[in-house]
């Protein structure tokens, strides 16, 4: 057995190998399905712990014992108050701290973490491929190869470059804006069933909180003697803040007022084919959007 395949990346021996495995971002792909948050950089605690199908304490645990290591990949805690302002996102209100890991961190957790089979897959894919490249024959070059090699190289990366930039532009400019709000969405996606019907799916599969009737007693006017809605009615739930998100704005007081909107780009397209696939009928033909790839641009039509 060679000295690749017998190293054991989760020991302390084994710091240099896996900073030399650290840039290796892509095997996370090759192994499952990460699911990050708004900026597709990071994750939390609880995500790392669902890729890795582990508890959160077993990450935690990881984290406390290799807290060093794993900030040098860009760990970082940050209040509840400047999470939600950078995503978007509302926290539970029992969480004063939120730990965010890039993808270069959720790798080295893979290379620590010893009891999940998918962070195994993880630290076999990485040290395979070390294996594969080693066992490579290698051949000298002439120096017309060479040169051609270096051509060849420099004009891949530039073209790596103009793809990725465009794709962030383009990304920027769909993304950037404030997103559908729910009617706009229903019309646009899902006309054919009614509002009442579209909202009452939102309400039952608990992606918007219900809370009809559940506020303050009105004490005059026409409909005095009935409850108002609470005051987090139509607000995204736990489940919903994958899709939906409070929009602020002001009123004609100047008054903050929010509401909910459904998170543009990727995630309106992903929660369009969630709720056809239980059960709602979707419009024939929805079209405008465009979904970043790899720096590629591709038109999503329904």
């Amino acid at each position: 057995m060679n000295d690749t395949t017998a190293l054991d990346l989760t020991v302390a021996a084994a710091r240099s190998q896996r900073d030399g495995f650290a840039s290796r971002v892509d095997v996370l792909d090759k192994v499952g399905a990460l699911r990050t948050l708004p900026d597709d950089m990071h994750v939390t605690t609880d995500m790392v712990a669902e890729f890795y199908e582990v508890d959160r304490e077993t990450i935690l645990t990881v984290v406390k014992r290799n807290r060093d290591e794993i900030e040098g990949d860009g760990y970082r805690v940050v209040t509840k108050g400047v999470f939600e302002e950078t995503f978007k996102l509302n926290v539970s209100s029992r969480s004063a701290r939120v730990a965010l890991f890039p993808r270069r961190a959720v790798l080295r957790v893979g290379m620590l973490l010893r009891d999940s089979v998918v962070a195994r897959k993880v630290r076999d894919y990485l040290l395979d491929s070390e294996q594969t490249v080693r066992a490579m024959p290698v051949e000298p070059l002439s120096g017309l190869e060479y040169a051609l090699a270096l051509v060849n190289a420099e004009q891949r990366v530039l073209e790596e470059k103009r793809r990725a930039d465009a794709g962030e532009k383009f990304k920027r400019a769909i993304e950037g804006g404030d997103g559908l709000g729910l009617r706009e969405f229903h019309k646009k996606y899902f006309s054919s069933v009614t509002e009442t019907e579209f909202m009452e799916h939102l309400y039952s599969k608990h992606y918007l909180i219900d809370q009809r009737g559940k506020g303050t007693l009105r004490e005059s006017g026409p409909r005095a003697g009935t409850y108002r809605d609470g005051s987090q009615h139509r607000h995204p739930s736990y489940k919903g803040k994958e899709f939906f998100y409070l929009h602020a704005n002001r009123d004609r007081a100047g008054g903050r007022r929010e509401n909910t909107r459904v998170r543009p780009g990727r995630w309106e397209i992903a929660l369009r084919d969630r709720l056809a696939a239980e059960g709602l009928t979707a419009n024939e033909n929805t079209s405008g959007l465009f979904v970043i790839e790899g720096g590629q641009l591709r038109g999503e039509l329904a």
